[in-house]
């Protein structure tokens, strides 16, 4: 009975050691981990996640083979149990940046139902892809959805920017947005 214990727990530590260090990470370390220059070295430390939104503490081996230090690494979700880096930076993670970022995204998509709304008040139906894709150096584009994205990419800048040169993205959102609204951007 002790051989076959002995054997037992030997197999499950063989079993356990020959694991993929990966196949154990979450989704949000597995995002980390593939843009890290060593992924096996990863250290972890504190995860915060708000909504959409999650910061996780990383010290990674660079290049060099010398461990960077703490970091933080940025991830956004689109749904679901996937998630993707945005970058991983020396700030320190938080939950009051992660809030500022989910009401950037809330706004920004409250800020695109708007312009598609517009859009559609002059006859152009468009889904959040294609205003966002819209090639706006092909003469073949629809004008007024150009106009929109370009509006929109205003917008985008206003609100993710510091309050102090935001006013100046809102006045070029506004000038770009009023010939849609007008319908002037139809011909």
């Amino acid at each position: 009975m002790k051989r076959i214990s002995k054997l037992l727990i030997l197999c499950l530590v063989l079993a356990v050691a020959g694991c993929d260090k990966g196949m154990l990470d979450n989704p949000m370390r597995k995002a980390v981990r593939e843009k890290l220059k060593d992924p096996d070295s990863a250290k972890w430390g504190e995860v915060y996640v708000y909504k959409n939104r999650a910061c996780l503490e990383v010290n990674s081996k660079n290049s060099y083979g010398g461990y960077t230090g703490k970091q933080a690494a940025w991830l956004h979700s689109f749904g679901g149990d996937s998630w993707y880096l945005d970058k991983i930076n020396e700030d320190v993670c938080y939950e009051s940046p992660l809030k500022e970022l989910v009401a950037i995204d809330e706004a920004e998509e409250a800020a695109e139902k708007e312009v598609i709304a517009l859009l559609a008040k002059i006859g152009r139906t468009v889904t959040p892809h294609e205003l966002t894709m819209v090639n706006k150096d092909d003469p073949a584009s629809d004008k007024c959805v150009v106009q929109a994205s370009k509006a929109m990419t205003a917008k985008r800048i206003a609100l993710g920017t510091k309050p102090d040169s935001r006013a100046m993205w809102e006045k070029d959102y506004a000038e770009q947005i009023a010939p849609v609204i007008s319908g002037a951007c139809k011909g």
